[in-house]
Order: structure tokens, then C-alpha cells, then sequence
């Protein structure tokens, strides 16, 4: 089961710190807590979400954390995805958002220089 170790901000930084499994049982307990990180910072343009101690994540908690993406984006709020263990990174990489969850693929198109 997911935990929130920790939620803090400061301007326009929030950053929400995670650990346990992210799964159908926990995506309401994401939701919540997001949603109440942006009542309690609504200056924030950046939402972190520290994934350091995420031990597993399966689809629904992918969905999950592609539908917070998604919604902040509509509001003009980042979201990313910081310090995923290895399995959670493969399960990320192999359903095809780590990079836009992580930022990763705008900063490796940014060093490659633009499209031609």
C-alpha cells in the first residue's frame, strides 16, 4: 500500500514524496493528495512527485499518474517524476511515458536541437 511520506512547497515548487505500491487500491489516496497539495499551494506551477520509495506500480497507478499529468498540464501546472527505483522506471519505460513523466525526452530533443 502507497504512503505519503511527505508533502512540502515553497513559491512555486510543490513536491509530494511517495512510498509502498501504487495500484488500484492507492490511486484515491494520489488524487487526494495531490489535489489537496494544490489547495494548499496555489501559486504552484511545478509538481514534483518523488518516487523514491515506490517499491511497485501497476497499471492503474500508471493511469493514475498519467491522468494527474494530463489534468495539471490543462492548468498550466508540470508535473514530473523524480527518482523511480529501477522496476518502476522499467514499468514507466515499457508503457511508453516515462519520458514525459520524468521530462527526460525534452531535455535529450532540447540537446539534440530542433526537429528538421
Amino acid at each position: 500500500m502507497a504512503a505519503v511520506q511527505s508533502v512540502e512547497g515553497a513559491g512555486q515548487w510543490v513536491r509530494i514524496a511517495l512510498a509502498g505500491e501504487i495500484d488500484v487500491a492507492t490511486t484515491e489516496l494520489i488524487r487526494d493528495t495531490v489535489a489537496a497539495a494544490r489547495a494548499d499551494h496555489p501559486d504552484a506551477t511545478l509538481l514534483e512527485l518523488d518516487f523514491g520509495g515506490v517499491t511497485l506500480i501497476d497499471s492503474t497507478g500508471v493511469g493514475t499518474v498519467v491522468s494527474v499529468h494530463r489534468g495539471l498540464a490543462e492548468q498550466g501546472i508540470r508535473v514530473i517524476l523524480t527518482n523511480p527505483v529501477k522496476i518502476v522506471e522499467r514499468v514507466l519505460r515499457v508503457t511508453g511515458v516515462y519520458e514525459t513523466l520524468t521530462g527526460s525526452g525534452v531535455a535529450a530533443r532540447r540537446k539534440r536541437g530542433p526537429a528538421r
